[in-house]
């Protein structure tokens, strides 16, 4: 079963990661859906740690619909399954999201010694109707256009996909956002938004530098003005999904219309 994209028109999700902290969160799941919704947004990435229990996931669900909030994403922690643990846990996310009414499960892969756990992984989401995306990420095999192609085509699975994050490809020192989504498109599945700018006393650490979170189409960060005419020229049907960090005293609602109104802006 291949999956295709079924949206007809470029949406917004907004990732509960606004509301994480180092002691946790400071709303529930059911506060978040309704604060997302309000705003604006069209979906929700749920993150793993609010992730509710399979007997949980019917009354969250009838939330979300309840508002209109569609499930965009969740990430699925604990590595590389090794174990029976680790695969139980993972079959417990892809449960969950299909209960949720959702497709993507986000991964990381350390190198390409996974390959084979990943299209596993795949194999057993599949019939769920839940799609393993791997993300573009730094410090992570897949850091560069060159890798990615690489590690889609070596995992070859038509259930499989990519996570992209114009933002890391900024971190890692590659500025031609454009080019990389033309290239990798064909694979890509969801869309990552986050703004940076170099800062020596930012708390964001890539491979060149320092850097700070940054509000969208303000001078200094990333040009997403490029990337976002090349994603329209190629139809991009999916979700932009807005997962920027909120520190401690930050306005998260300000933070999160700011960055809707940004990308309106540029559609």
């Amino acid at each position: 079963m291949e999956y295709t994209r079924t949206m007809h028109s470029i949406q917004f999700s907004l990732s509960g990661r606004l509301w994480e902290r180092p002691t946790g969160y400071v709303n529930t799941l059911e506060e978040q859906i309704s604060l997302i919704k309000a705003w604006g947004y069209d979906g929700i990435e749920v993150r793993y740690p609010v992730l509710p229990t399979l007997d949980q996931a019917a009354a969250v669900k009838a939330k979300m619909q309840e508002v209109g909030l569609a499930h965009s994403l969740t990430f699925c922690q604990g590595g590389m399954p090794d174990n029976e643990e680790k695969w139980v846990n993972i079959m417990r996310v892809i449960k969950t999201i299909s209960e949720l009414g959702g497709i993507n499960m986000r991964v990381v892969i350390p190198g390409p010694e996974h390959f084979a756990t990943v299209r596993e992984m795949a194999e057993k989401a599949q019939p769920f109707g839940v799609r393993v995306l791997v993300h573009y990420h730094i410090n992570t095999y897949c850091d560069s256009v060159a890798r990615a192609v690489e590690t889609m085509e070596g995992i070859h699975h038509p259930n499989v996909g990519i996570l992209f994050d114009p933002a890391h490809m900024v971190l890692a020192g590659d500025t031609d956002i454009a080019a990389a989504v033309e290239r990798l498109f064909p694979w890509i599945h969801l869309i990552n938004i986050q703004d940076f700018h170099r800062s020596e006393t930012g708390d964001i650490k890539g491979y060149d530098g320092n850097w700070a979170c940054h509000l969208p189409l303000d001078p200094g960060g990333i040009d997403f003005a490029p990337f976002v005419q090349k994603i329209k020229e190629l139809g991009y049907k999916g979700f932009l999904n807005v997962m920027t960090a909120v520190f401690e005293g930050e306005d998260i609602e300000a933070i999160a219309k700011n960055y809707h109104a940004a990308f309106s802006k540029l559609l």
